[in-house]
């Protein structure tokens, strides 16, 4: 059953900061496991409370329904399962693949490759982050000396900036999506010897088929 803030701290969607504020300090007085209370259950009212005095994330789960850690795990596991897709399509249609495949371990070659695009993003995060340095560090320096007129080189500066950091944002959940993409590869093997047992037992088959054949 999925936690619902406001049934755990028994108040109203409605309710005032206060009216939370009161409610959690009875239950957590109640809970706590100094009073013989539970360890789980005092954990979850502290954690219904941090949700709903924080603004933000109050009105974010209360137009989704989702808190931004979950909605965030679920772009995460959603994105990594269509990356992964995709990948295994590429490679399938790869002429280079589909020419040396017996001598290529097909789990081992998508890791490979998730691998690869990783440290390419972990480069392009290290880049990133040195750029917002700059750019925060350089919209510190700069000020106007006519105080009433607009700071045009702040405002670009800003903007550059704002840009960066959702790059960066962007390319940092890349990396939690590689790592959730390769958990997806942990499910499998890959078996040479498989194919093999397979193709012996087949021509063993036809064999003993076409001996029948002659002897009839």
């Amino acid at each position: 059953m999925k936690k619902d803030p406001y049934t755990t701290l028994k108040v109203k969607k409605k309710a005032s900061e206060s009216d939370i504020k009161t409610n959690f300090r009875k239950l957590a007085k109640k809970y706590h496991p100094d009073k013989g209370g539970k360890a789980e259950e005092f954990a979850l009212i502290r954690w219904a409370y941090t949700v709903l005095k924080d603004p933000k994330t109050r009105k974010a789960y209360d137009e989704t329904g989702e808190l931004p850690d979950e909605k965030e795990e679920h772009i995460i596991k959603n994105s990594a399962r269509e990356n992964l897709i995709r990948l295994i399509k590429e490679v399938l249609s790869n002429n280079d693949f589909i020419l040396n495949f017996r001598t290529i371990d097909l789990i081992n070659f998508f890791h490979g490759t998730i691998n690869n695009q990783k440290i390419n993003s972990m480069q392009n995060i290290k880049n990133a982050k040195e750029r917002v340095i700059f750019l925060t560090e350089l919209n510190l320096r700069v000020s106007v000396k006519d105080k009433s007129s607009t700071n045009l080189m702040n405002l670009i500066i800003k903007s550059e900036l704002e840009q960066h950091e959702k790059q960066l944002q962007i390319l940092e959940r890349s990396i939690k999506i590689f790592d959730e993409m390769k958990k997806l590869l942990d499910n499998y093997d890959y078996d040479f010897d498989r194919v093999s047992s397979i193709t012996n037992t087949n021509s063993t088959s036809n064999c003993s088929s076409t001996t029948f054949y002659f002897r009839k």
